[in-house]
């Protein structure tokens, strides 16, 4: 692919980026550059990403935008690595090692697009407190705020809701893996 165009791809990654990240994403995720740990080998070698790598990118797609907005990871993307890479590389192994810099490397944890908050999971009060099964309403909001459960265990308040057997088995229901915290 030429210099050109591959810059030319690069500016359009770059400007549907930031468009995404400009609309309010409502896919309940939670930014952590960390995620990212599986992409390591690829950024410091010439292997190419393993599945797991792909699939955490995937994953954290949304936070991309707040990955490049964060200071503390600016310092990554013209990094000696990063100018390595961009010599080495194809235009779409390049994208990937720029999200890699930025992510793996980063000091702080973003969270974006998601609120937590136990109302939301209102609609699945009878499946819980019951042998009732969850409605769709319910098993939409428990994937919504899969985020946030680790955190409704722990608060005493909410944990003999969340932390209970028909908690895991609404959970299971509707395919939402019940979180070891």
């Amino acid at each position: 692919m030429k210099k050109g165009s591959c810059a030319s791809l690069l500016c359009a990654l770059v400007v549907v980026l930031v468009v995404l990240a400009e609309a309010r994403v409502t896919v309940a995720v939670t930014c952590n550059p960390m995620e990212l740990s599986a992409c390591q080998g690829s950024f410091t070698s010439s292997q190419p990403p393993a599945a797991a790598c792909c699939n955490k990118l995937r994953e954290q797609q949304p936070c991309f935008c707040g990955y490049k907005k964060n200071p503390s990871l600016g310092q990554y993307v013209n990094s000696p690595n990063a100018r390595r890479m961009k010599k080495g590389y194809s235009c779409a192994s390049l994208l990937c090692a720029l999200v890699v810099v930025l992510a793996v490397l980063a000091e702080a944890q973003l969270t974006e697009a998601v609120t937590c908050s136990p109302v939301e999971l209102r609609s699945c009060l009878d499946a819980l407190t019951s042998s009732q099964p969850p409605t769709a309403a319910c098993c939409d909001k428990l994937r919504e705020q899969k985020p946030c459960l680790c955190g409704y265990i722990k608060n005493p308040n909410l944990g003999q809701f969340v932390n209970s057997p028909n908690a895991r088995r609404v959970a299971a229901t509707c395919g939402v893996p019940y979180p070891t915290c």
